[in-house]
């Protein structure tokens, strides 16, 4: 399974994410998100197939309205094409890091939710070990 992290630079959350994963062998593919590297339609929509609430979970919560050609416009009333392309122009709205499969998806470091990327193989022994070095 390919795990890629969406990552942006001076993230202290992305730092720590490529950290643990790290720290826990678990292999995965950096892709830096900037201007110059702009995500792509098809990596947009590869997210939204493994969210739960669409652009909810991949959005900053704090951000509502972005200016497009100087206009100020509400991100409610985009289309899903448009709200692609506002992305795709302006990495800053999306939320970092965004740590990934074709199966999975954790935003942000939430140290309790990274543990879906520890392969099964080895939650079952540390759970083992837990369980028999009582």
């Amino acid at each position: 399974m390919n795990n890629i992290l969406y990552t942006v630079t001076s993230s202290k959350a992305c730092a720590e994410v490529m950290d643990w994963l790290n720290e826990n062998n678990i292999p995965f593919k950096e892709r830096r998100i900037s201007k110059a590297r702009p995500l792509k339609s098809d990596e947009i929509i590869g997210m939204l197939g493994v969210t739960d609430n669409g652009f909810e979970d991949i959005v900053k919560r704090n951000k509502k309205i972005i200016k497009i050609e100087g206009k100020e416009v509400r991100l409610e009333d985009l289309s899903t094409s448009e709200l692609i392309v506002a992305i795709i122009n302006q990495p800053t709205i999306l939320r970092t890091p965004i740590l990934m499969n074709d199966k999975k998806m954790v935003v942000g470091f939430q140290i309790t939710e990274m543990g879906i990327f520890i392969p099964k193989s080895v939650r079952r022994k540390e759970l083992e070990k837990i369980i028999f070095d009582r």
